[in-house]
């Protein structure tokens, strides 16, 4: 076999960057998860389950890789935070709310801060809480705190996905707009399609 067949077979089995920075968005949702449901409140009825099962799954692979036995702790928690959070997102739904299904939750916590006055805002500051809480649980268990401390860079690529895929998805409606515009124009008989 020639060299230059055996390449597409070892290309094949590499990442594409698309695929790369998708699996990176997926791990920094699933850690972040590990941190917003002690941070946040009131997430959509979709929010929480691929995150959730990716956040339990880094929990576990970093419990076996420290064996640190406070880690295990930290797992209880958390998923006593998830069962509670998912149980008063089940509460509100009953209730009749409507908010989008995959709402990652409002953060309740930085809400609390005086000067912080929009949502966006207080998901912006949310990293440096985990800065701070990381540095705080350092002398209990280094493992929880490098843990929670990792939250500020997870916090930081997600937050950076959603708000690059916002002004994608504005920059799409207001090219729609523009060409609908543009066609309704056409129709009306303003000018014709050799005018452009």
């Amino acid at each position: 076999m020639s060299q230059s067949q055996q390449q597409p077979e070892i290309a094949d089995n590499l990442l594409t960057p698309r695929q790369g920075v998708n699996l990176l968005y997926i791990l920094a949702a699933g850690h972040a998860t590990c941190l917003t449901v002690f941070m946040r409140h009131s997430f959509g009825t979709h929010a929480l389950g691929r995150n959730g099962v990716v956040a339990l799954l880094l929990i576990l692979f970093y419990l076996c890789g420290t064996e640190d036995p406070t880690m295990l702790l930290f797992l209880w928690a958390w998923l006593a935070a998830l069962i509670y959070q998912r149980f008063k997102t089940y509460r509100v739904w009953r209730s009749g709310a409507v908010w989008h299904s995959k709402y990652d939750g409002y953060p309740a916590l930085a809400m609390k801060l005086p000067f912080v006055r929009t949502e966006g805002s207080a998901k912006s500051l949310e990293p440096v809480f985990c800065i701070l809480a990381g540095a705080a649980l350092c002398p209990w268990s280094e493992a929880v705190g490098a843990y929670v401390f990792l939250g500020f860079a997870s916090l930081l690529v997600v937050r950076a996905f959603e708000t690059q895929s916002t002004v994608n998805r504005v920059r799409a409606m207001q090219d729609a707009a523009i060409e609908q515009r543009n066609m309704a124009s056409m129709f009306r008989g303003d000018f014709h399609v050799n005018d452009f």
